[in-house]
């Protein structure tokens, strides 16, 4: 995704969910796409108990994360939904949202493994 994001000619913003599942005695962890029930704010669908678990808890988060991709879909900048501040990527800063119940920006998460993958 970090090649894809910085080979784009436009904006981008960068994310990775860091929110693991409780799920299945937790043995899903964050897994690839476990993002997708809270940014469509689908938490009672049969599928998504399935990979979340108890879902009472999350709607908070899942409301802040639908409501601000459909920021984004409106506008282009996902601002103003409930997440904190989310600058553009860009290769000086690499911020990136780490999407969990206390959502956060960094910048060049896991940077120096990212170096190894340059190589």
């Amino acid at each position: 995704m970090i090649r894809l994001a910085e080979a784009q000619p436009a904006a981008v913003y960068m994310y990775r969910c860091d929110g693991a599942s409780p799920a299945m005695g937790g043995k899903l962890g964050a897994a690839h796409g476990i993002e997708l029930p809270f940014v469509w704010n689908a938490l009672d669908l049969p599928f998504s108990t399935l990979l979340l678990g108890e879902v009472a808890s999350l709607r908070p988060f899942a409301a802040a994360i639908h409501a601000t991709w459909c920021a984004f879909i409106k506008s282009g900048t996902p601002a103003d939904g409930g997440l904190p501040a989310w600058p553009r990527y860009d290769r000086a800063r690499r911020a990136t949202m780490l999407l969990d119940l206390e959502s956060h920006v960094a910048d060049d998460p896991d940077g120096t493994l990212r170096e190894l993958w340059r190589a």
